[in-house]
């Protein structure tokens, strides 16, 4: 009876004050890598309304924006607080081996009490192990081997359609070149033969049916016909028909057709 009465009354001894604040502190990491984020987070709980938590970083810096929650409920004030840190500083840089850094401890501050949790302990690893640090020189990664050539499309394929592009593109050369020929062709007078003159002499009365356009064009080829033929003025006649104003008219065609007939010949 006595023992139990014993441990009854150490337990109320050892026992924190009612409404007392308590604080503890987690990582949601064992170890991290120089510049690897982790969380660092106290949770604080009190009676009193006016419940404040410092959590210092120590030599870790704050990546981003801390998190702070308040709540009440059943009569106590809970208090949480969330950072991202990082080591980026020299007061925790790990050497050639892991180092363990302790963050500062961190305290609840309220009017029923105070409370300090245990520091958390983090460590850190570095990145290069220390047999590289230690060499002489320091060892890359080289590529030797050449990569094999990418396309989009085959070989063979690429080498049909440049085939069939080239056969594409002669058969249009060959086309322009005897359209150009046949041009050619139906412009020539052949000398000594007055077909090519009676043709141009035709065209040139059957422009009189039609618009001004053709009947400056026939007037135009027939004086390069009559030019072949020597009909120097009849040339000169019809290239003022064809270019000078105003439009010819069909009597105006009509007209040169006798010139050039009369002049130098041709007619039918």
């Amino acid at each position: 009876m006595r023992a139990a009465l014993a441990a009854l009354v150490l337990a109320l001894f050892l026992a924190p004050a009612a409404g007392a604040a308590t604080v503890r502190a987690t990582l949601d990491h064992h170890s991290v890598g120089l510049g690897d984020p982790f969380t660092y987070t106290v949770e604080a709980r009190s009676s009193s309304a006016a419940l404040r938590v410092v959590a210092d970083t120590g030599p870790f810096t704050v990546v981003a924006a801390p998190k702070t929650s308040r709540s009440r409920s059943g009569g106590l004030t809970f208090v949480r607080v969330e950072q991202t840190l990082a080591c980026l500083d020299q007061g925790c840089v790990p050497d050639k081996q892991a180092r363990t850094v302790r963050l500062p401890a961190a305290r609840a501050i309220s009017a029923t009490g105070d409370a300090t949790a245990p520091a958390a302990a983090i460590t850190l690893v570095p990145r290069v192990p220390a047999s590289a640090v230690a060499a002489a020189r320091a060892v890359y990664k080289r590529q030797v081997g050449v990569p094999p050539p990418s396309t989009p499309i085959s070989p063979g394929l690429a080498a049909a359609l440049l085939g069939a592009a080239a056969l594409v593109l002669l058969a249009l050369a060959s086309l322009l070149a005897w359209r150009g020929l046949r041009k050619q062709r139906d412009l020539a007078v052949p000398g000594g033969r007055t077909g090519g003159l009676e043709y141009a002499l035709r065209l040139l009365r059957e422009s009189a049916r039609r618009s001004a356009p053709d009947r400056r064009r026939a007037a135009d080829f027939a004086g390069r016909a009559a030019a072949v033929r020597g009909g120097a003025r009849a040339a000169e006649d019809a290239s003022y028909v064809a270019w000078a104003p105003p439009d010819p008219e069909p009597a105006d065609v009509g007209a040169l057709a006798e010139r050039i007939e009369t002049t130098v010949g041709g007619g039918e």
